[in-house]
């Protein structure tokens, strides 16, 4: 079985690193703003919060279907941006999913490209990951332009397969092969 170690990156503005239980506040505050989680997620309870944090903060495994995430911090300021979330989907088939959420008073900054491209390009250069694929509703502009942006290419549409509150809502499915394995 191939070991998969979750680095540290840096961008030209940012520093990725694997997320810490002193993530706590700052990922409070956003998993529990009704406006930062329009487009994923209706609001958590503050128990439902806490246990999900246990996961995000525990090592990398490389295990399939367990999310693992890198924490953004701006280095100007060393304050964290948001987050980036990986997880391998398929060992076999070496096929993984990026997610990213940015802090909405840090938005419209390039910080999700920056950070996105970055985390793909480790998982296939340094993973040697087949495909990477990424989801989001289709309300949801913001993101999948920065699939685009990042050179993944809208491959899908999942009508009404996702409901936040009492609304239901389409997904797109992005994704794109390892540059080294395109035939």
């Amino acid at each position: 079985m191939t070991q998969y170690h979750l680095p540290t990156l840096e961008t030209e503005r940012l520093v990725l690193r694997p997320g810490l239980h002193s993530d706590w506040p700052f990922i409070y505050r956003m998993q529990s703003d009704v406006e930062q989680m329009a487009h994923i997620r209706t609001v958590r309870t503050d128990a439902q919060l806490k246990s999900w944090f246990v996961d995000f903060a525990k090592p990398f495994t490389g295990q399939e279907n367990a999310w693992v995430t890198l924490t953004a911090v701006d280095k100007q300021s060393e304050r964290p941006v948001g987050y980036f979330c990986l997880r391998i989907i398929n060992m076999y088939s070496k096929t993984i999913e990026i997610g990213y959420q940015i802090c909405k008073f840090q938005q419209r900054r390039g910080y999700a490209s920056e950070g996105a491209l970055a985390t793909k390009t480790m998982v296939f250069e340094r993973w040697d990951m087949h495909k990477v694929y990424a989801y989001c509703n289709q309300p949801n502009v913001a993101s999948w332009k920065v699939m685009e942006r990042i050179g993944l290419r809208k491959e899908g549409l999942l009508a009404q397969d996702y409901r936040i509150g009492d609304t239901w809502h389409n997904t797109l499915i992005y994704g794109e092969v390892n540059p080294k394995y395109k035939s």
